[in-house]
């Protein structure tokens, strides 16, 4: 769960939620800065009314995330994003890139969404050397 604060929020009134969230048996990781604070709950995989935090005094909103959340799915992420981080990745000279090639992406048995076909590939690997180089790397 997200907790978004108001902009105007006091140490004091972020302090109560924080403190309730430990009673609730959760860990709250604060994050602020020039105009907003919101704070994070972790481990709150046990369910509990949210209307208890909304009525708290200096939050603005909650957001839920119960569903299950990995950054690699389509779900959190539907566009194709595996060549531009790749390349994200090489412009500071990356080590190295995991990338799983498939032949045949739609019959295989994990990860065909998030594979390259052979072709596609080679075309980021033709894109990535100019960068790799460009930061004193070779592939």
């Amino acid at each position: 769960m997200m907790i978004v604060m108001d902009r105007q929020v006091s140490v004091a009134q972020v302090a109560r939620v924080t403190a309730f969230l430990g009673q609730m048996g959760c860990q709250a990781q604060i994050s602020r800065d020039k105009a907003q604070t919101a704070i994070g709950v972790i481990d709150d995989v046990r369910p509990f009314d949210q209307s208890r935090i909304e009525g708290m005094d200096g939050v603005r909103d909650t957001l839920s995330n119960q569903g299950p959340f990995k950054r690699a799915s389509r779900d959190f992420q539907p566009q194709d994003t595996l060549e531009p981080v790749s390349l994200a990745a090489a412009a500071p000279g990356a080590d190295g890139l995991l990338v799983e090639v498939c032949d045949s992406l739609e019959t295989a048995l994990f990860d065909g969404a998030q594979s390259l076909c052979p072709e596609r590939f080679r075309s980021l690997v033709e894109r990535l050397r100019p960068v790799a180089e460009a930061v004193g790397r070779a592939l």
